[in-house]
Parts: C-alpha cells; structure tokens; sequence
C-alpha cells in the first residue's frame, strides 16, 4: 500500500512539473500599439505654384467704346504661399483659406492699326493677387475633394503703346487694384499624417476699374474688366500640436 501511495505521488509530481514547464515557456500575449485615426482638423501653411490665363475687357467712354475690341489675353505662372484651418466632422471637412501669389499673368494685342496713320496696342500683367475663401469637403480617410469660394484681389498693371506709321510712338500706363469673387474646386491627399498634396482650380472674377491713361483728361479713362482661371500644385504642412 505504501509503494502504491509513493508511486501516485511520483507521477503526480511528474505531471505537476510537465505543466509547469509549459507555463514557464509560453509566451504573453502582444498588445498592438494603439494608432490614432487620421484626421484633417488643424492649422496648415504651404506653397504653390501655378499657371493662369484670361481675358479683359475695355471700355472707353468718350470714344463711344463700349466694347474695345481685340483685348488682351493674360497668361502666365505663378507661385505663392497659403495659410488655413481645417475642422472635420465625421467625413465633412469645413475650412479656411487664404493665399496669396506674385508671378506674371501677362497679354499684350493690337487694338487699331489703321495703314499710313499707327496703331494702338494694349498690354495687361496681372503681377499679383490673394485670395480668402471658405472650403466645403468630404473626407475619404486621407483623401479629401472640396470646392470653395470667396474674396479675391488683383493688382495689374495696364499699358497703352500709340505707334504713328514712321515709327515714333509713346505709351502711357497706369495700375489699379482689383476686387472681385472666386469660386473653384480641389483634391488633396495626405501623404502623412503632417504633409499633403493638392491640386486645385479657381475662376477669378476681379471686376472692373477705371484707368487713367492720361492724368488730368478723365473723359478719357479706360474701363478694365478682367477675368483670371488658374490652375495650381501645392504642398501643404499641417500642425499637429497635439501628436494627431
């Protein structure tokens, strides 16, 4: 009987000691590090560059010039920088913007050329403009389409070349500074939770202005419309104070 007791004891002891070792070598569970949806609320800043090309439109009172013909068309490239805040409400993305950009959006044509008398030439250059607009988005995780639209500003410079038919010739010029509307649309894709990509376009509409030409004769102003599309690439950093 006591053989029979020592020999249980023996193989319970074994078997206490098999499980035991199990237990010693069993690895503990990996916890997965916890990763923060991404999010497009935050201050941003970037740069762009970009292209643009118009119209103007003219107008001259006392030559009964409603309508001047064979005006300018602007074009040109751009750059410039931006600045907006970004608040994201599930996959609504409602923002901020504004930016600004210097480059040469620039037309010159031949208005009159009357044969053995001269001719009139114009020149138009958009030299720089800003903008301030809202922006409505729907987020797709890290890609996000918009359009936007608001306030926008244009200094150009304007230009009028007269040629008599020998040659001499002399131009007079003034600038002005336009303010009008702006409506357009974008992509962007966040390449990281910090840095963005976007493509964006915007119709400009800077109204009209009167140019005085000749200082001291305003009966012979010159009415300026002009209006601007661009087409922009950007790169933009946001903020991420709080790690998101």
């Amino acid at each position: 009987m006591k053989r029979a007791l020592i020999a249980t004891a023996a193989l319970a002891f074994g078997v206490f000691q098999a499980q035991a070792a199990d237990l010693a070598v069993r690895p503990a569970p990996v916890q997965e590090a916890y990763v923060a949806p991404f999010t497009w609320t935050g201050l941003y800043s970037g740069f762009h560059v970009g292209y643009g090309w118009g119209n103007t439109r003219g107008r001259v009172d006392a030559l009964n010039l409603n309508d001047v013909p064979n005006m300018p068309k602007p074009n040109g490239w751009f750059a410039g920088t931006s600045v907006g805040y970004n608040w994201q409400m599930s996959n609504i993305v409602l923002g901020v913007e504004a930016d600004f950009s210097y480059g040469k959006v620039k037309g010159s044509s031949t208005i009159f050329n009357i044969p053995n008398v001269g001719s009139v030439g114009a020149t138009s250059n958009l030299d720089y403009f800003f903008t301030v607009r809202g922006r409505l988005g729907f987020a797709m995780d890290r890609f996000l389409v918009y359009g936007t639209g608001g306030f926008a500003y244009g200094h150009n410079n304007a230009t009028v070349n007269l040629t008599a038919a020998n040659g001499v010739g002399v131009r007079i010029f003034d600038d002005n500074g336009h303010t009008g509307w702006t409506a357009g649309g974008g992509l962007e894709y966040a390449v990281t939770n910090d840095w963005s990509i976007k493509g964006e376009y915007l119709y400009m509409d800077l109204g009209r202005k009167n140019y005085h030409f000749i200082q001291g004769a305003p009966n012979l102003a010159a009415n300026l419309g002009l209006r601007v599309h661009t087409a922009k690439i950007g790169l933009n950093y946001k903020f991420n104070f709080f790690g998101l």
